[in-house]
């Protein structure tokens, strides 16, 4: 979808980017940590985290190249505009496309 399509709470495709370290997984539906792979698809949705004491992002602030973080190991995706010293960098992906279905975009 073009960028003024995109709004909070679409669900997306992200294409993990990072390299693979035991410290990069994400939560899966049963709540246990999986490790992602480079090249690994994440299904997750556009949102903004304001937790000031670990990490803020947005999905606002996604730029032109369509990188992202997992913002929360769950599926929040935004781009990290601040985080504390004390909490490692999230998951890096990369904006693959909105999740389609019957010809229009999902949304929570």
């Amino acid at each position: 979808l073009k960028r003024d399509q995109w709004a909070t709470g679409d669900y997306v495709v992200g294409k993990y980017c990072g390299v693979s370290t035991d410290d990069e997984w994400v939560e899966n539906t049963n709540g246990r940590h999986a490790r992602v792979l480079p090249g690994d698809l994440l299904v997750g949705t556009f949102g903004v985290r304001r937790a000031t004491l670990e990490a803020t992002g947005d999905w606002n602030a996604i730029g032109p190249d369509g990188l992202m973080e997992d913002l929360t190991h769950a599926g929040l995706f935004g781009k990290e505009t601040s985080r504390a010293t004390s909490v490692e960098p999230h998951p890096r992906y990369e904006y693959v496309g909105h999740v389609i279905r019957d010809g229009a975009k999902v949304c929570m």
